[in-house]
């Protein structure tokens, strides 16, 4: 699966396969609560957050598809006369 990280603020662009990232600062969040109740402990992890080189600003990750094959059209038989 290949991804665009995308700067809102600087327009910087980085494409990816999510195995590059070395060289990016990931930024450490914390799980959220599932419900606001207080008594329930379960929790729900966020997506990965990554600054920007350029600037320091969150970058949105972009999931880009596969290059879809155009379905190949199908040869409709003749209809069969009597």
């Amino acid at each position: 699966m290949k991804y665009l990280l995308r700067c809102e603020n600087c327009s910087h662009k980085i494409y990816t396969d999510g195995k590059d990232l070395q060289g990016l600062i990931e930024i450490p969040t914390a799980a959220i609560p599932k419900r606001g109740s207080g008594t329930d402990k379960e929790t729900v992890s966020q997506k990965k957050k990554i600054k920007c080189p350029k600037c320091g600003y969150i970058l949105r990750i972009i999931k880009l598809e596969a290059a879809k094959e155009e379905p190949k059209q199908e040869e409709t038989p003749e209809p069969k006369l009597w």
